[in-house]
């Protein structure tokens, strides 16, 4: 009886067991025989499709962004062999589309008197040879002398002041005669200066209240009352991330106990440059000179408020014309006396006309100081008048290119083209070299530099010159807002062996497909960091570690590598440098 109940357990137990494997035994069977009946089909999509959805991806972002639109269309326009009419006849209704609307909005802009977005567009549409831009332009000059006549009646000194003069078209200056003699002595341009004094309450320290004060130095550049200083004194007028209390003043020459209130219209991080503007009768407005017409060696005069001691006047010499302090201009060296206190002074010369703005100097050594030259002021100046001015970039890296050390530059070579940037939409290619943006020509990257400054972000350039193979090009490029640590977008968007090019200077090239950490050196550029710490082609380089420092800041790598040049010597080294470049445009 036991065993009879056992064998029926056991069939049962069986039984049980089969069912769901046979079930899924059967689901297999099905799925295989499914799966060999239906086949991947992969689908025909080819380059005209490709371009066919950019067109319909232009038209929906025509209002909301018009000038890429318009710089998509034209990249369209530019590449056109080898496809069909029809495809043709497409991308110029797109772009006709795009620039109908560009020009509506730059009639806008007019109307509405902003300045710097009607130079954006009008600026874009020459460069991409719209004829109807004429009319535009004829009302921006008129927009532009209006303005000029409105806010700085007292520029044209002499004929040496070259205050708001256009790189290119110096008849854009406005002149007429000083309403009155100006000063004969140097010491009489003082009636001018002011002195900024920003109360930002009270910081506590050890359990202490202490005022907080930041006192600098300013210059008055018309009679309705507006100055220039440095950013740095103002920072926390405007900074969104400073929570405390700011409020700025400015005491004048004749009256240094009593503080009227100004208020920030403009400034310039990059520059280091701000405009303020109090509503006080003006006893003196300086006039802007030219740098280009100071040599090294040439006497000029600091005037400012070192240490807080009002209206104080000290002179030396121009060191040097070009500093790279500044990772979108440069700098001028002078070994006037410079304190705290000083930043946002005027740099005069004997004629009593401003060559450049104190913003730094260097206490531990005397007479090391820097200022900024007054070509970028007048530069930028305008667009200090409509809040904060922000700088372009399109995604590239290069350096001054010349044949010879003491032959004439050629133009600015490009070593590095990020990727996904406006410089690689607009075929922008590693060996160009640039020798013209828009109507500017371009020896250095100080020309280059110096050219960018106007050109706000949105706006279409036009870059010349020639390639590799020696063939002249033009280019177009979309401009887009300078990051703070440009190099830092490539290092999110690139391979390390691509990355390293634009951050210590050397190209490195995979040496093994087990070790992903080992490379070995393609190239180098002069004078970068790979180049001072002794580095050279075909070195081979292991990665052991690369960081970000200093809140994104820095860029610090420890490598090893074995140097050629000294005779394969084995060594680690540490090697750092800064996101943030002079040459990545």
């Amino acid at each position: 009886m036991l065993f009879i109940l056992e064998n029926s357990l056991k069939t049962k137990l069986s039984t049980k067991l089969f069912h769901p494997f046979f079930l899924i035994l059967s689901f297999f069977i099905l799925a295989c025989q499914t799966h060999s009946e239906h086949h991947f089909i992969p689908l025909a999509y080819t380059e005209l499709d490709a371009r066919n959805g950019e067109i319909d991806e232009i038209r929906l972002q025509i209002e909301e962004k018009p000038l890429e639109s318009l710089w998509r269309s034209a990249l369209l326009l530019e590449t056109l062999e080898g496809f069909p009419n029809e495809h043709k006849d497409a991308c110029e209704a797109v772009f006709d589309e795009a620039k109908s609307f560009v020009l509506r909005e730059t009639q806008t802009a007019l109307d509405e008197k902003n300045i710097p977005l009607a130079k954006a567009f009008v600026l874009s549409l020459q460069n991409l040879s719209v004829t109807e831009i004429a009319l535009y332009t004829n009302e921006l000059e008129r927009l532009e002398n209006d303005f000029l006549k409105t806010y700085f009646p007292a520029l044209g000194l002499d004929e040496n002041n070259h205050a708001l003069k256009d790189s290119k078209n110096s008849d854009n200056a406005y002149s007429e005669p000083f309403p009155s003699l100006p000063p004969s002595k140097v010491s009489q341009y003082l009636q001018g200066l002011v002195t900024v004094w920003v109360d930002r309450g009270v910081s506590v320290q050890r359990g202490l209240g202490l005022p907080d004060r930041i006192i600098g130095s300013g210059f008055f550049i018309d009679s309705m009352g507006h100055m220039i200083t440095n950013y740095h004194v103002i920072e926390s007028e405007v900074d969104t991330t400073y929570k405390g209390y700011s409020r700025v003043y400015v005491k004048l020459y004749d009256d240094v106990e009593t503080r009227y209130p100004a208020k920030v219209i403009g400034y310039d991080k990059a520059l280091d440059l701000a405009l303020l503007k109090t509503e006080v009768p003006v006893p003196f407005s300086f006039s802007l000179g030219s740098s280009e017409d100071l040599e090294v060696g040439d006497r000029i005069f600091a005037m400012g408020s070192p240490l807080g001691l009002e209206n104080t006047i000290t002179s030396g010499i121009v060191s040097s014309k070009s500093r790279s302090l500044s990772t979108v201009a440069s700098a001028m060296q002078i070994d006037a006396a410079i304190n705290p206190g000083n930043s946002g002074g005027p740099i005069v010369d004997q004629n009593g006309l401003v060559q450049a703005i104190v913003f730094a100097g260097v206490l531990e050594y005397e007479g090391l100081n820097f200022a900024i030259p007054v070509e970028q002021l007048e530069k930028i100046l305008v667009l200090l008048f409509h809040g904060e001015v922000k700088h372009s970039y399109t995604g590239f890296y290069a350096k001054t290119k010349r044949e010879l050390p003491q032959q004439e530059a050629l133009g600015i070579e490009v070593h590095y083209v990020m990727r996904g940037s406006a410089a690689q939409k607009g075929l922008l290619a590693k060996g160009d070299i640039v020798q013209s943006l828009n109507a500017t020509k371009i020896r250095t990257v100080e020309d280059y530099q110096n050219a960018m400054l106007e050109i706000m972000p949105g706006t279409i350039i036009k870059l010349g010159g020639v390639n590799q193979e020696g063939e002249a090009f033009t280019k177009y490029l979309y401009t887009e807002e300078r990051p703070e640590m440009p190099i830092y977008e490539a290092y999110k968007r690139e391979p390390v062996e691509d990355f390293f090019l634009p951050s210590f200077g050397m190209k490195l090239k995979r040496t093994s497909v087990y070790n992903k950490n080992q490379y070995e050196i393609a190239s180098i550029i002069k004078g970068s960091a790979a180049d001072e710490n002794g580095f050279s082609l075909q070195d081979p380089v292991e990665i052991k570690k690369i960081k970000l420092l200093e809140k994104n800041t820095i860029v610090y790598a420890e490598l090893f590598t074995r140097k050629r040049n000294k005779a394969y010597f084995e060594v680690n080294l540490a090697i750092g440098a800064s996101l943030d470049s002079p040459y990545f445009f």
